[in-house]
């Protein structure tokens, strides 16, 4: 009913208000179950953990296909899934799901989008050069794209700098008028 001193609910349904946003840490094998309540709580924005979708195969690309509907249908920005989550030191907000041990001294000017979340595991284990304003570790970008990251981040006061780690370009016209924009910028 408890854990760190704040209220448990043992079901979404349960909650006294609607969350903003969720962090999904079940199994892919139930995640499209789970997924569903958070679409029928109007939920606005979701993160995936688990892997298990796109990159596993046909039975993987419908379980993502199926969320991917899903949030088309309610509206629901999804980071990922296969990914880390979004990281803000500066609003000391975050759906990402690897500790980080000194939130204060990560804040600076970079925001880095990394498909990978090796590379965001990596980049937050040394901070001494410089600080983030965002790590976001997009995973298979489901729903929201590199190119629509890289968008908000030009437009974010606390973001000088944008590092990317791309594998692949859902749209490459768009991640191209994102990268022109942010070179003019």
């Amino acid at each position: 009913t408890e854990i760190l001193g704040q209220r448990c609910y043992p079901d979404m349904r349960e909650l006294p208000e609607q969350p903003d946003v969720v962090a999904l840490c079940v199994s892919y094998t139930r995640i499209v179950e789970s997924f569903r309540t958070v679409a029928d709580r109007g939920v606005g924005g979701a993160v995936i953990y688990d892997g298990g979708f796109a990159e596993h195969g046909d039975a993987g690309r419908r379980r993502q296909a199926e969320l991917v509907g899903i949030c088309r249908d309610a509206g629901i920005a999804l980071c990922g899934p296969n990914c880390m989550g979004i990281l803000n030191p500066h609003h000391r907000s975050s759906i990402y799901m690897q500790e980080v041990r000194d939130p204060d001294a990560l804040a600076g000017n970079v925001a880095l989008v990394s498909q990978s979340g090796s590379i965001c595991i990596g980049m937050l284990a040394d901070i001494r050069r410089f600080g983030f304003s965002h790590v976001i570790s997009s995973g298979n970008e489901a729903v929201v794209s590199t190119a629509q990251y890289l968008e908000a981040l030009i437009d974010d006061p606390d973001t000088k700098v944008i590092a990317t780690f791309t594998e692949w370009i859902a749209d490459p016209e768009r991640y191209v008028a994102a990268l022109d924009r942010a070179a003019d910028a």
